[in-house]
């Protein structure tokens, strides 16, 4: 299969490519910026479209150049599908949903808390439409909280590493807040199992652990794998952006067959591997 990743030099991406080759599958070079993509023509079988930004401080400072990447870069991939008749495997994320007191399902309630959230949901309303309109397949990945080696700073998992061994001042803004936190390795299988997926339907799954971890209880974790406590000037903020999220897998486990394989113990193992440099 020949396939196009937008946002193959991300942190996703990184993961995903040699993946994918690993697989006997070709990665597509295009050569070009998203707004300019749909017109092109290439033979290729599907585009797994990553390239997104995801600081939501990034919509506050310049919004014209987020919303027009995350919306705008999406409507020229999927126009780039219909134009070539290629599937496309669009990544969003968790955050559109409606937190609940249980693990949320695919078909719950929609209400994107932040910017980043809501430029994905728009996305999402694209990806409905073009299926609609034009028959484009498309499958639609929502990701819990992505984490693995290099992964950027400002994400909770890595900016918590960088306090242990950089020895900075850790503040925690929502101590108490669960997450549900998903390894990068069992993202890029959730997503080689999308792409040999017959159906030509479009399709929403949630990609995640199906446990929650608090944020402070995860700090803690990843001290004791430092050998170190938490130092006692730690800043526990009492904000709350979302105070509960969690996968429900059901979907995800019978029609593509997927569950996630690394535990968070595991693979935050393998991140402090990583920052030690010890195997």
């Amino acid at each position: 299969m020949k396939i196009v990743i937008t946002g193959r030099k991300g942190f996703i991406g990184k993961h995903l490519e040699p993946l994918l080759k690993s697989q006997g599958h070709e990665i597509a070079e295009i050569g070009m910026e998203l707004n300019h993509i749909h017109h092109q023509v290439l033979e290729v079988d599907a585009v797994v479209h990553l390239a997104a930004i995801t600081v939501v401080a990034d919509f506050l400072t310049n919004p014209s150049e987020a919303y027009d990447t995350n919306v705008g870069g999406v409507n020229h991939i999927l126009d780039f599908c219909r134009r070539n008749s290629v599937r496309l495997v669009y990544i969003s994320t968790s955050g559109v949903y409606d937190p609940l007191s249980r693990a949320v399902k695919e078909t719950d309630r929609v209400a994107p808390a932040n910017s980043y959230s809501a430029s994905k949901h728009m996305g999402e309303l694209l990806c409905a439409r073009y299926h609609r309109d034009f028959g484009v397949s498309v499958i639609i990945l929502r990701l819990f909280n992505v984490y693995g080696p290099r992964q950027r700073e400002e994400f909770v998992i890595s900016y918590i590493f960088n306090c242990l061994y950089g020895d900075g001042p850790l503040n925690i803004k929502a101590p108490r807040a669960l997450r549900d936190f998903i390894y990068v390795d069992d993202v890029c299988m959730a997503i080689l199992k999308v792409l040999k997926r017959e159906s030509r339907e479009l399709e929403v799954f949630n990609v995640g652990s199906g446990k929650t971890v608090s944020i402070a209880e995860l700090a803690g974790k990843i001290y004791r794998l430092g050998g170190k406590r938490m130092p006692a000037e730690v800043e526990m903020g009492r904000g709350e952006d979302i105070p509960w999220l969690c996968a429900n897998l059901d979907s995800v486990k019978t029609h593509l067959e997927w569950e996630p394989k690394v535990s968070l113990d595991d693979g935050l193992m393998m991140m402090n591997m990583e920052y030690t440099g010890v195997q």
